[in-house]
């Protein structure tokens, strides 16, 4: 049966937060088209909840978006099934990295317990957890470049995407050989050059709100790599962003030299 529209309603003030750790989502990518293969949620993340709560799998891939049904919170589906097809199939979506996120709401739709929204098909790249300032993919790049820095909206970090036809460097990349160590200033830089691009725009670099990356990156390139933002009144205007540039470059070099990034280009130069 095909179900309504219906907005779900928020109630923020008692949902509850599933980590991602809790949910297990696979998606076979082999598949033509991909499917879900299995889905499961922890007990304990569901533990207190109504039992007939409906649990709902929301996947997104660029534009497109599926709604899928998993069931009830007494009991979860393995294999969640389109509202609309009411099989396994990601055809919308289609191939490449999803957002998903899954919600459980009451009989009135309010939401009563949620993820954050993750990433399936990127993994941490540089730092691991928690800690992980990178992710890294394989993917479609445009301009016919090998990667590129993905910055789309709702990402909790930025991803480097590398080519679908470049495993080589992929492989190379996740090996922390040569390719990565003389790759890496340029990616930091890319990032850094996002940052600074947006509050030009009118979004204060130091003002960004928890949760979003910006956010994580200013505080992660604060206080772990000790290259806090200039004082305020330096650049607090957007079309000001010399004193930026100069803070991007300790960055840089800050970050570099705390991965070790030197002495890896040093080593592949004196080896070639």
């Amino acid at each position: 049966m095909v179900e309504k529209n219906r907005t779900h309603r928020n109630s923020w003030g008692s949902c509850r937060i599933i980590q991602e750790h809790q949910i297990d989502l696979e998606i076979d990518v082999e598949s033509n088209p991909p499917r879900i293969s299995n889905f499961s949620i922890d007990e304990r993340a569901l533990r207190d909840l109504d039992e007939s709560a409906k649990v709902r799998l929301y996947i997104n891939r660029k534009l497109r978006r599926q709604s899928f049904d998993c069931g009830k919170v007494g009991r979860i589906l393995s294999s969640p099934k389109d509202l609309i097809s009411g099989d396994s199939a990601l055809r919308t979506v289609g191939i490449g990295r999803y957002q998903w996120v899954v919600r459980i709401s009451d009989q009135s739709g309010y939401v009563i317990c949620q993820n954050k929204r993750s990433l399936y098909g990127s993994e941490p790249f540089i730092g691991t957890g928690e800690n992980a300032i990178l992710r890294i993919s394989q993917g479609e790049v445009s301009n016919n470049k090998v990667w590129e820095i993905d910055f789309t909206e709702g990402n909790d970090l930025p991803v480097v995407v590398v080519d679908n036809s470049c495993e080589s460097q992929f492989s190379s990349f996740m090996k922390r050989e040569q390719e990565l160590w003389h790759c890496f200033p340029q990616m930091v830089s890319s990032i850094i050059d996002e940052l600074i691009e947006l509050h030009c725009d009118g979004l204060g670099i130091g003002s960004h709100p928890e949760g979003t990356w910006q956010n994580s990156w200013v505080d992660s390139l604060s206080n772990r790599f000790d290259s806090p933002l200039p004082v305020e009144s330096e650049y607090n205007s957007p079309t000001d962003a010399l004193p930026l540039m100069g803070w991007k470059k300790k960055c840089i070099d800050k970050i570099c030299n705390d991965v070790d990034i030197r002495e890896k280009l040093e080593n592949s130069e004196v080896q070639e």
